[in-house]
């Protein structure tokens, strides 16, 4: 996947937490 520096809550609910995101 890809690291957003802003992941946004649609983007991250609609993709798997192993997805890559970095949550703050």
């Amino acid at each position: 996947g890809f690291t957003p520096r802003v992941p946004s809550l649609s983007h991250f609910s609609s993709l798997p937490p192993n997805y890559g995101f970095t949550p703050r």
